[in-house]
């Protein structure tokens, strides 16, 4: 649940121009009530997750966000010149690290929020886990093989259209082998989100001081590999190489239609991301201000 939660504040990648900048500007209040849907916060609760993820959201304006544009610059040059496939591999470890830095940071907001629940507001939390659960393994684990075959074609294939357009049909065939090598983890991954589920349920029964609730919550939420069986990281990595290799075929494809609707949207989100980084600078002053 946290996890998704935290990839709403990523739902900005998907939208666009001016949705996106509103939509960034107000996460604080959009996560709080995605988070109220898995459980009921008192009016006082919700004013202290929205101080804690406002204080987040501003950490990410100032370091994260230009981080992101020049990793979006280093992805524009290395497509213009020619993909490899270390650094497709290269430019998605960097990308772990935005995550695991996002991960470490919501934590800490975590390890204070949630112990701070009634015993009635963790039941419903967990009662929200287990419908969650249950609403994925209809959707993703209880379809035929030949589904999530398809299910993959689908994904990759928007993927790949909302970056460079229309694809051709040699593309599309090519990601509709690529989909047939992938392996199904649905089942695999419901495993391992249940598996984090009772480790949170473990630590907030704990009851433990917040340095240790902290340090417990920092593994939970950024060392989540730890959870994760021998099989299911197999066929993660089997289905990353996959991933990889296929990046890098269809790169050596493009048109120069592709090249520039590709060009086009990255550049969008550079102007975009770099705005948002620099509206924190305003932002801070005026915050420093209103406490004087």
């Amino acid at each position: 649940m946290m996890r998704k939660a935290v990839l709403i504040s990523l739902v900005f990648l998907l939208i666009g121009g001016c949705t996106v900048k509103s939509t960034y500007n107000r996460l604080d209040w959009v996560l709080a009530k995605y988070l109220n849907t898995y459980v009921k916060l008192t009016d006082a609760q919700k004013d202290e997750l929205r101080e804690y993820l406002a204080s987040t959201l501003d950490w990410h304006r100032t370091t994260q966000l230009p981080a992101y544009v020049s990793w979006l610059q280093r992805v524009k040059q290395d497509v213009a010149h020619g993909l490899t496939e270390a650094q497709v591999e290269h430019h998605t470890l960097e990308l772990l690290v935005f995550w695991r830095a996002l991960m470490m940071r919501f934590a800490e907001d975590m390890a204070v929020l949630l112990p701070d629940l009634s015993p009635q507001q963790k039941a419903e939390l967990f009662a929200s886990f287990i419908e969650k659960n249950d609403e994925y393994r209809d959707d993703y684990i209880k379809v035929s093989q030949k589904q999530q075959r398809e299910n993959y074609t689908e994904q990759l294939q928007d993927s790949f259209d909302s970056w460079l357009g229309s694809l051709s049909r040699n593309q599309e065939k090519r990601i509709h082998a690529a989909a047939i090598e992938m392996q199904p983890i649905a089942a695999e991954s419901l495993q391992t989100r249940i598996r984090w589920q009772q480790e949170l349920h473990t630590i907030l029964d704990s009851q433990q001081d917040l340095d240790t609730t902290r340090e417990a919550m920092h593994t939970l939420f950024v060392n989540t590999e730890t959870l994760r069986s021998t099989r299911y990281k197999h066929m993660l990595e089997h289905n990353r190489q996959v991933v990889t290799h296929l990046i890098v075929d269809i790169s050596k494809t493009l048109s120069d239609k592709q090249h520039k609707h590709f060009n086009k949207r990255v550049d969008k989100y550079i102007k975009l991301f770099s705005e948002l980084a620099q509206e924190a600078q305003p932002r801070q002053a005026a915050s420093q201000c209103a406490a004087c």
